[in-house]
């Protein structure tokens, strides 16, 4: 090659019209988009404390089986609302002597999406894992309908946490 030739500068821009993606520093992060964009973005990427993937392990496997048992916790609510109240009437006073209060909707709510998520847990399934989103979304609903807001967001925000971070356990 002489010295005086000078070789063209190669630009692949002919070839790969994408530019580049940038790296992701703190001043070009990309804000999310939706409700659960945002709690991924908060609760699993920007938290303070991952769990451990032991403790995910455990939290997907056991984690069925403890929402079976709160479910049949739930269970002589239930019955009351529906007017099998005679077997619990010491055991569901407030149910039975208000009848269909925003309680005993919440509850049947959160019992019903309960239900729904226990076939897609033990299957591992994303659909067991929303129906779960849903249910502690109605939970917050019920306590800040019946004026428990404090508790209401300190429960869902500790629920969403550890269900946001075991997201990635289901398909």
């Amino acid at each position: 090659m002489d010295q005086n030739q000078q070789v063209p500068p190669t630009n692949n821009a002919g070839t790969n019209p994408v530019p580049p993606v940038p790296p992701v520093t703190p001043g070009n992060q990309v804000p999310p988009k939706s409700f659960m964009e945002t709690l991924e973005y908060y609760l699993v990427t920007k938290a303070p404390l991952q769990l451990p993937a032991d403790i995910k392990e455990m939290i997907v496997r056991f984690g069925p089986w403890a929402n079976l048992i709160f479910l049949i916790t739930l269970l002589p609510i239930l019955l009351a609302v529906l007017g099998l109240n005679g077997m619990f009437s010491g055991f569901a006073y407030f149910y039975v002597s208000t009848g269909w209060t925003l309680h005993s909707i919440v509850s049947v709510a959160t019992l019903v999406l309960g239900a729904m998520a226990i076939p897609g847990l033990f299957a591992r399934k994303m659909s067991g894992w929303n129906f779960l989103f849903y249910e502690i979304v109605v939970s917050l609903v019920g306590a800040i309908a019946y004026g428990n807001v404090f508790g209401g967001i300190l429960s869902f925000i500790i629920g969403a946490y550890v269900l946001f971070q075991v997201k990635s356990y289901y398909h």
